[in-house]
């Protein structure tokens, strides 16, 4: 993978971690510091920039597989030894814990049809499991998303005709939900969202016809640039204050960034040099899994402890940063690479 996407990647994950920290942290069940949400509220758009970066990486590794429906079985086995395996072991260590624990029993679903669907990420309807459709883990919602375009994608590798149909009902429900309110499943794969991994197909698309930009590294720091500003502006006046679909902004910046990297990198003209940025970004899988139980944990124990004030939630701001990452480095190092380098997996 291109190192610069790996860099980007570890620090959308890093904004996701910030963003569900803040929320904590400001939390009135914890430190009711409303101060400690702000800086970081659109932290969420990090989930933005990892659909149309998955949207690119899966068309750019697999853009000759289709029409080849052969490798169709290599190519679902692929996406899911890639997805499965670390989920399972951090959906199931936090489910164990919680049901052991009789003040979290009731925080987790028991019934089969539920768990079955969790643990196999197929959609479900947010208003009756979790409140983002993902119990347990519920940073899970976009893996649900995740999974869907995998199998869409699986479509085009045994036929493109076969793609391009699957797609016209999907783009006809977007429009519709737009329109109309949806109710589940239909309002499922009416979430805008799901116009970013096309975003990053399309930007793979036009990488492999060899299709430039001038300048790409000055169009990529106007991005990044125009995204932190977004960012800097919903600190301070609130997520409310585009008046557009927020995150289809910030994916669309996201696209121009990827877009002008991997054309600067392909070109000789980028190289990542710090080893400890790209880890990161190998490591943001992990990262992402871990760190919302590890938040809660982190929370929960600084109550106990009996931090209170600016202070006490800036020391325990702090720690639980510290402990994420290490969580998820340590994660990504002694389960996930291993488990990888055991079921054969090659990246990406």
């Amino acid at each position: 993978m291109f190192k610069s996407l790996q860099a980007c990647r570890g620090l959308a994950a890093l904004l996701v971690v910030l963003f569900h920290l803040g929320l904590a942290i400001a939390s009135p069940k914890y430190f009711n510091i409303e101060s400690f949400g702000r800086p970081f509220r659109f932290g969420d758009s990090g989930v933005a920039f990892f659909f149309v970066l998955s949207g690119f990486i899966i068309t750019w590794a697999h853009f000759d597989d289709f029409d080849k429906p052969k490798r169709v079985l290599r190519y679902l086995r692929k996406r899911a030894l890639r997805i499965y395996p670390v989920y399972w072991a951090v959906f199931f260590a936090v489910y164990l814990t919680a049901s052991a624990s009789p003040s979290l029993r009731a925080s987790v679903p028991h019934d089969w049809p539920t768990l079955i669907k969790s643990v196999l990420l197929l959609p479900q309807d947010p208003a009756i499991t979790g409140g983002t459709g993902a119990p347990v883990l519920i940073v899970a919602w976009s893996l649900q998303y995740e999974m869907c375009f995998y199998a869409l994608m699986g479509a085009f590798v045994v036929r493109r005709p076969l793609g391009y149909l699957l797609c016209l009902p999907l783009a006809m429900n977007i429009v519709g939900c737009l329109l109309h309110p949806c109710s589940f499943p239909g309002s499922f794969f009416g979430n805008p969202l799901i116009l970013l991994f096309g975003a990053g197909v399309l930007i793979a698309y036009l990488r492999k016809r060899s299709v430039n930009l001038p300048r790409p590294l000055i169009i990529a720091t106007s991005a990044a640039a125009a995204y932190i500003g977004v960012g800097v502006l919903e600190a301070f006046h609130g997520t409310a204050v585009l008046q557009v679909d927020r995150m289809l902004v910030y994916g669309g910046l996201s696209g121009c960034i990827i877009f002008c990297l991997v054309q600067s990198e392909e070109a000789g003209k980028l190289r990542i040099r710090h080893r400890w940025i790209t880890l990161l970004g190998d490591s943001s899988y992990s990262l992402y899994l871990v760190h919302f139980p590890m938040i809660s944990l982190g929370c929960k124990s600084a109550m106990l402890l009996g931090l209170a004030g600016r202070s006490g939630a800036g020391v325990a701001y702090a720690v639980i940063l510290a402990i994420c990452v290490s969580a998820g480095l340590i994660l990504h190092k002694f389960l996930e690479v291993p488990s990888l380098r055991a079921l054969s997996y090659s990246s990406p």
